[in-house]
């Protein structure tokens, strides 16, 4: 398991309810203010090379907005990854909004 930090999004036309936009993830923790949320996402869900678990402490200093400049590479290399192991669902999980 890999564990990151993800920003919450809001019910859509698939999901009824607050979540993160993964294919298959476990919540840890959400922070007080339900914007982000600690979870653990299967090990066949990441690629080689990832790398940006973080500390669960870190929860309360972020809104995930500095996460995105860090590990931009990295979610790269996540979203690939997820395209080619979900090609049916290529290009719809991207749990960081990289604007």
């Amino acid at each position: 398991m890999h564990r990151i930090i993800v920003p919450m999004v809001p019910p859509d036309a698939q999901v009824d309810s607050w979540h993160v936009n993964l294919p298959t993830y476990t919540v840890v923790e959400v922070s007080a203010d339900g914007r982000v949320a600690v979870v653990d996402i299967p090990d066949g869900d990441v690629p080689g090379g990832f790398n940006i678990n973080l500390p669960i402490r870190r929860i309360g200093a972020t809104d995930g907005r500095d996460l995105v400049r860090a590990a931009r590479a990295q979610m790269r290399l996540l979203y690939d990854h997820l395209d080619k192991r979900y090609a049916e669902h290529a290009g719809r999980f991207r749990p960081i909004d990289e604007g």
